[in-house]
């Protein structure tokens, strides 16, 4: 029982190792991809310092020849309302004119022309060269729908007509702000993502690496606990009272008879000697038991073929699924199907001939190319005879 004890605490600590050891290689990855990030922005920071230099140069160049400065701002607008019937759009097209600025329609204009239906179209505002002059472009524009609201309010008055639900639906709206789009704008741009994703990798790194101390600084009595509460050992034992007697003595945790790791059953063979077995078969099936030893049943009893089919659903829902430690009590021939099943001894060998010996356990532990093996005996070692 102590010996068994020690082998799970030695398993418990090893996953807890390898979870610090996953722990240090995410630590290492969100290091260097904030690494890179930092690197990135620095780089776009030095561009940015040169792409300055020459925009100023390049506008005090203009300046001197053109008395002019560099257009790269730009702003997509919707406008609503009576566009066409009213001219709001004509005046729009005025106004963004007076600033030497240039426009042009994104994808399809909705024509509308009558009192309930307005119009909309979508512009494209380009060639104004500062953002503060963009936005008072705007409420120029603004202020002329305003306008024009008013206007066909007294219209409809004059004419002995109402407002309309909702007004006259004049609206400008900012479907993207103002924005360089120069090079230096695109610069600018890419540092503000390049600083988000500097500031999303530290972030992810000062998490993994408190994880990582909080790991690393966990008492051994702590990570057994959070252990067996996560991942508690099993105990398989047959239903036979010498399995089940023997795994109650060897380990508390959680406990589950199964009727698939019993004995293979010898039917009416029971409490009989080998010379009996061979008398009730009779000859031909006494021979069929030493030449076919896999296949061939005793009277109303189990063949091995038919132990390693009871074991088979048993291996893969309950072995095969566990993440804890496994312990399985059994008889010698459900230890051999098992015992062949993870090792994948020679399949010349038949299982049936592996040696376990009574009264010995047999510790397995998965790792990438296989089971590592170690066996321990509590069968008390022989006294010489004289003695």
């Amino acid at each position: 029982s102590a010996l068994l004890e020690e082998q799970v605490v030695s398993f418990y600590m090893m996953q807890h190792q390898e979870r610090v050891s996953k722990q240090g290689l995410v630590c290492d990855v969100v290091r260097s991809r904030r690494d890179e990030a930092r690197e990135e922005l620095a780089a776009v920071e030095r561009r940015r310092a040169v792409v300055e230099e020459v925009v100023r140069l390049q506008e005090r160049m203009a300046a001197a020849a053109l008395g002019d400065r560099h257009r790269n701002y730009s702003m997509t607008l919707r406008l609503t309302g009576h566009l066409y019937n009213r001219h709001l759009l004509e005046r729009t097209l005025d106004l963004i004119e007076a600033r030497d600025a240039r426009t042009r329609s994104v994808g399809e204009p909705v024509m509308g022309g009558q009192r309930d239906k307005p119009s909309t179209i979508v512009l494209e505002v380009t060639g104004v060269a500062a953002e503060a002059e963009m936005r008072a472009l705007v409420e120029d524009i603004r202020a002329l729908f305003i306008a024009g609201e008013e206007t066909a309010a007294a219209d409809a008055a004059a004419a002995g007509g109402g407002v309309p639900p909702g007004g006259f639906f004049n609206k400008v709206e900012v479907l993207q702000e103002a924005r360089d789009v120069g090079e230096l704008g695109r610069l600018l741009r890419s540092m503000e993502e390049k600083q988000r994703l500097l500031e999303a990798a530290e972030f992810e790194l000062a998490a993994a690496e408190a994880a990582l101390r909080a790991l690393e600084r966990l008492p051994d009595s702590e990570i057994l606990a959070q252990a067996r509460q996560a991942q508690p050992h099993h105990v398989y034992t047959g239903t036979t009272p010498v399995s089940t007697e023997t795994g109650a003595r060897l380990l508390t945790g959680r406990h589950e008879e199964t009727a698939a790791l019993n004995v293979v059953d010898i039917g009416d063979c029971h409490s009989c000697t080998l010379a009996d077995a061979y008398d009730k078969m009779g000859r031909e099936a006494s021979r069929e038991f030493l030449l076919r030893p896999y296949t061939a049943r005793l009277p109303g009893g189990e063949s091995l073929r038919d132990v390693v089919r009871r074991l088979e659903p048993f291996v893969v829902d309950h072995i095969e699924r566990q993440r804890a430690p496994v312990v399985v009590v059994s008889h010698l021939s459900t230890l051999q199907v098992l015992y062949q099943y993870f090792v994948g001894v020679s399949s010349r060998r038949p299982f049936w001939q592996l040696h376990i010996p009574r009264g010995s356990v047999i510790q397995l532990v998965p790792h990438l190319f296989g089971f590592e093996e170690r066996r321990f005996s509590f069968r008390p070692p022989a006294v010489p005879r004289g003695l």
